[in-house]
């Protein structure tokens, strides 16, 4: 072999060898490509488009979810219930529970929210249950919350708890399921397009997105049912009135199938709006909508404006009764109820000129500007959903106008500084007539009295605890609450004159809640003292109950006069003034920690048969003297 080959052998070996090397190091530097872990994926939804008159053209799917599912990673999902359950050290109030469907079965990864009862900068407090539907909320202050929670597929619920609760035993309902077909009512041919909506009958308002289908036979399937609830569809389709289908009421998570919605062709309503004399009235506001046995107003969707004629034309009418709720400045509001029938209605409305009301607002003699000022009729609901309510603020010279209230009596509410220390609210009645000019004057002082005072054992030895101050004598019924200090001592600066009720509540649930009437006047001192003394438990037993009901106690303080008027819508507020409260479904109960002494009790009747728990079919006031004996028992008969 020649040296000259030699040489060149050499020299490819040597590139062979540079070439590996090379390659080798290349593969050190270099990252290897990403890879997707399960916490890294992104899971995306597609939402219902929102209900609107145009039906969508497009494909959309027949069965849907009401609840959307959480998009986050499975991984995620669980770090983010480890984490939401992890107490913070400072947390000194925790609520513990758990949550199950009605079944007994525990539901893991409910959204739990709890929000405090009376103080309105507190934070919410967040929670997601685990695997064995165990949670806890890290509460940090006193008082009561109300708990919130959802979860997917399951019912809404909420509640009031005391911070510091064990064993909050929280259950969800499933919910349930229907699908049906939708027809012509005429010629009972399907109808391919649609949109199906859920909303709830009581609140007229929507509980779900209308939801498109396109679908050859008609059919649909909507989840989302609650058992709690009285619900309705409510139909949508081209060239077809809207039509309401009341569902019946539903076990949990129970399947209703079958169900056939009729749809009739579209009809109008024209509604002439004139005075006294027979003139139209231009520019009068015209809102459709239901009205209730109370004889309460609810708009629906359809609202317009009187034309130069007087007139509005409403198209697309479902059949059957339809109230609408006219209104225009100088003139009273006026509901009526019109039966829309196949063929075109033309209803004529009459209206009456409005009485006029000034209401004028001074602190220390000086106007009042932005004072809130509510007008409500006395034959109404004070929630304010019949449109019996005018609503204002008073302007730089004091003064709220209002020139369209009907003949009736009202309360006049007036209210500035809303929940700062020196809130001021005062209510008066007054009774106006029609095309009749009235005036009131609401003038207040400064508040200038101080309340103090300490809680103390009966050994006068200081008790930590939560002061509360409440106005029940016809002022508002917001609340002012403080923590004592380590001697037991609150201060309330700058309370209005009025009525109140100075509550105690230690922080050793061996001690009761204590309550005094106070009288506040004007520019005082008053220092008040609450001395608790150890509780002791009292049973109850109630007979005479009416057939599928069951009592409710409310104890109160034997000195306290009632400031309100003991009907149904006034329960939920009797409620708050109540030292202690205990439900009794079997007829016997327990009341734990209440003080010796005289006082009065609420009893209520509820109605089982009542979902929402709130009809009432009897309530009594009795007085009643605790005794200083352990394990007594009281009697009681409605």
């Amino acid at each position: 072999m020649s040296d000259k080959f030699r040489m060149v052998v050499m020299i490819a070996c040597v590139a062979l060898v540079i070439g590996v090397v090379w390659q080798f190091r290349q593969a050190l530097n270099s990252e290897p490509p990403p890879t997707q872990t399960p916490t890294e994926r992104v899971v995306s939804e597609t939402t219902p488009s929102p209900i609107s008159e145009e039906i969508p053209k497009s494909e959309t799917p027949e069965t849907i979810e009401v609840e959307e599912p959480d998009t986050s990673p499975v991984g995620v999902q669980e770090t983010a219930a480890v984490e939401s359950n992890r107490m913070p050290e400072e947390a000194r109030w925790p609520i513990r529970g758990n949550v199950t469907d009605d079944l007994g079965v525990p539901i893991s990864g409910a959204r739990i929210r709890a929000l405090h009862w009376s103080n309105y900068s507190a934070p919410a407090v967040d929670a997601v249950s685990d695997e064995d539907g165990t949670f806890v909320l890290p509460i940090q202050e006193a008082g009561r919350y109300n708990l919130q929670v959802n979860a997917a597929k399951h019912s809404r619920w909420s509640n009031q708890f005391p911070a510091g609760s064990e064993g909050a035993h929280i259950i969800l309902n499933r919910e349930g399921i229907v699908s049906g077909t939708v027809v012509d009512a005429y010629t009972d041919e399907v109808i391919s397009k649609f949109m199906v909506q859920l909303v709830v009958d009581t609140a007229s308002r929507a509980h779900t997105p209308a939801i498109p289908f396109n679908s050859a036979e008609g059919q649909f399937t909507v989840a989302g049912i609650d058992p709690n609830m009285s619900m309705s569809l409510v139909v949508k389709a081209e060239g077809h009135a809207e039509t309401q289908y009341p569902l019946p009421q539903m076990a949990a998570g129970a399947t209703l199938d079958g169900v056939v919605v009729r749809m009739n062709a579209p009809n109008s309503l024209i509604v002439e709006v004139v005075d006294e004399f027979g003139q139209a009235i231009e520019g009068a506001n015209v809102q459709t909508g239901i009205t209730n046995v109370e004889h309460e107003f609810t708009t629906t969707e359809w609202e317009a404006t009187s034309d130069e004629k007087g007139q509005i034309e409403f198209k697309d009418l479902a059949l059957g009764e339809v109230s609408f709720l006219v209104k225009r400045s100088g003139y009273q509001r006026t509901v009526q109820t019109v039966l829309v029938n196949e063929t075109n209605v033309h209803h004529r409305v009459v209206m009456k000129k409005g009485a006029h009301l000034d209401v004028q607002v001074t602190l220390d003699g000086e106007p009042v500007n932005g004072a809130e000022v509510s007008i409500q009729s006395k034959g109404m609901r004070r929630d304010g959903r019949s449109g019996g309510e005018f609503h204002g603020y008073t302007k730089d010279d004091g003064i709220f106008l209002t020139n369209d209230l009907f003949e009736d009596t009202y309360l006049v509410a007036v209210m500035f500084n809303r929940r700062e220390p020196d809130q001021r609210t005062m209510f008066r009645e007054v009774t106006v007539s029609a095309n009749s000019r009235s005036e009131m004057k609401f003038e207040f002082e400064s508040a200038e009295t101080k309340i103090f005072g300490q809680l103390l054992t009966n050994e006068q030895i200081p008790v930590r605890g939560t002061a509360t101050l409440r106005e029940i004598a016809g002022l508002t019924n917001e609340i002012r609450e403080q923590q004592t200090d380590s001697e037991g001592r609150f201060q309330f600066e700058s309370v209005p004159s009025g009525t109140y009720m100075l509550s105690g509540r230690a922080t050793d649930d061996y001690f009761m809640s204590k309550s005094a009437v106070l009288n506040v006047g004007h520019s005082e001192s008053l220092e008040q003292r609450i001395v608790f003394n150890a509780g002791l438990d009292v049973s109850w037993t109630v007979s005479g109950l009416p057939d599928n009901t069951y009592a409710v106690l409310l104890l109160y303080p034997a000195e306290m006069a009632f400031p309100f008027e003991l009907d149904d819508d006034e329960l939920t507020r009797v409620a708050e003034y109540a030292i202690a409260m205990e439900s009794i479904p079997s007829g016997t109960g327990q009341m734990n920690d209440i003080e010796p002494g005289t006082y009065q009790l609420l009893m209520v009747a509820v109605n089982t048969e009542d979902p929402d728990r709130e009809s009432i079919e009897e309530r009594k006031i009795v007085q009643v003297t605790i005794e200083n004996i352990p394990d007594q028992t009281i009697e009681l008969s409605f």
